[in-house]
């Protein structure tokens, strides 16, 4: 179970992942998460569902579309370009 982004720290390690599910940990909302997933520009999909940082993230799809330029699958949908639209 992963109860901070502090325990991802490794990713930044691992440059060859393109997916990551993080999906029902209890990942809790700190000042620096956003930027920190924001440094995976080469995600593809990203799954965080179910983790109560979720409520704290405003408007956290667009959010985080905007700021994973890569993504193309986000959760359970896939990032179409609307999505995309500020």
């Amino acid at each position: 179970m992963i109860v901070s982004h502090k325990d991802c720290e490794g990713l930044r390690e691992v440059p060859s992942i393109t997916s990551i599910d993080l999906s029902e940990n209890y990942i809790e909302f700190a000042d620096d998460l956003v930027e920190f997933f924001f440094e995976f520009q080469h995600f593809l999909c990203f799954y965080f569902k179910g983790n109560p940082a979720i409520r704290k993230i405003r408007m956290y799809r667009k959010t985080m579309i905007n700021g994973m330029k890569g993504l193309v699958f986000l959760d359970d949908r896939p990032v179409k370009p609307l999505d995309r639209l500020a």
